[in-house]
């Protein structure tokens, strides 16, 4: 889809248009894949590189870097006109918070994930999942409007500011005392270990059916009120923060 979008794209911004693709080996994880994928450059009449075959030639307009050293992702976030983002299925998207702090415009798919925190217009242009047409037309916009990448930067930064190492630090304390409150009639059991100089801890195992209480039930983890099986939950509380966090143990 994102090489369909840069070819329109690339139709109304001029030949100089580049699209630059870094990551790891996932990015073309799977041959069946990455066979489809090439075909599709072909088939759109774009010519591709990988740098690990050497120096881009002139006449390339879509370039694979591979993985690129953290160090060096500011410089390429910087050097892009627009971080164009599509991804169907992402945990948080880590990479557009990035790019907003490196001062690069986003375009991002429009999924529930980065709903919870970018605003469509204001700190990004979102466009349908899936369909090249509007992500063609943003990235065209996104490029020529001055006036939107601004706006965009601007708020971008704003956006990415809130999601600090410390920020993100509290934000899992107050979820995990969260836990510890509404779980903590389940424990039948409570083991404390501690020692001077070190963090104390609080180990809890459930080894029992329980009802998940009502507000805890959300999202994919389970329907109100549901009646888990006997399994085994721990609850582990750094006591010096009073951090803890549910973790259903590897067996």
């Amino acid at each position: 889809m994102l090489l369909e979008a840069f070819a329109r794209a690339r139709g109304r911004l001029g030949d100089e248009a580049i699209l630059v693709i870094a990551g790891g080996g996932a990015l073309f994880d799977g041959q069946e894949y990455r066979e489809a994928w090439w075909r599709d450059a072909d088939r759109l009449g774009l010519s591709v590189h990988d740098v690990a075959a050497g120096p881009a030639p002139v006449q390339a307009n879509v370039i694979i870097l591979g993985i690129v050293a953290e160090a060096q992702m500011p410089v390429l976030y910087r050097a892009a006109d627009v971080l164009a983002f599509p991804s169907t299925r992402e945990g948080f998207g880590m990479v557009v918070l990035e790019a907003m702090a490196s001062g690069t415009p986003t375009v991002v798919a429009d999924i529930p994930v980065l709903r919870e925190h970018l605003t469509d217009d204001v700190d990004c242009v979102m466009v349908s999942a899936g369909d090249s047409g509007p992500l063609s037309n943003a990235l065209v916009s996104v490029a020529r409007d001055e006036q939107l990448r601004r706006r965009l930067v601007t708020a971008g930064a704003a956006t990415a500011a809130r999601f600090t190492w410390s920020a993100s630090a509290h934000a899992h304390e107050d979820l995990y005392t969260r836990v510890l409150r509404d779980f903590g009639e389940l424990v039948p059991d409570v083991q404390k270990v501690s020692a001077a100089g070190r963090v104390g801890l609080v180990v809890v195992m459930i080894d029992q059916p329980f009802t998940i209480p009502k507000r805890m039930a959300s999202g994919g983890m389970a329907n109100p009120s549901t009646t888990m099986p006997a399994t085994r939950w721990a609850v582990v509380c750094a006591r010096r923060r009073e951090v803890a966090e549910l973790v259903q143990p590897r067996v």
